[in-house]
């Protein structure tokens, strides 16, 4: 299931499963959508840190960057904390 076909920069896509590169490392998951609705779930490869997020408004251009940074937020450690200056 983590043998991938590369999609796009940073991101592969398996049997159902997502490879994203984010800054705390490799994350694997799934997102799906209905109009208006999209949630994307995503776990590092032991299980131990996993993010889920929902947003009630289909992504855009300028939604998606939004989508992607909060899930990369979640899920990092709270030792490696965001820098307020790449909010």
């Amino acid at each position: 299931m983590t043998t991938v076909v590369p999609v796009r920069e940073a991101t592969g896509y398996g049997l159902g499963l997502i490879r994203q590169r984010g800054r705390c490392g490799t994350r694997w998951g799934h997102d799906g959508s209905v109009p208006g609705f999209v949630t994307s779930a995503f776990a590092d490869r032991t299980g131990r840190r996993t993010v889920v997020v929902m947003m009630s408004i289909q992504p855009n251009e300028t939604l998606a960057p939004v989508l992607h940074r909060t899930i990369d937020v979640a899920a990092c450690p709270a030792s490696n904390p965001v820098r307020a200056s790449a909010a």
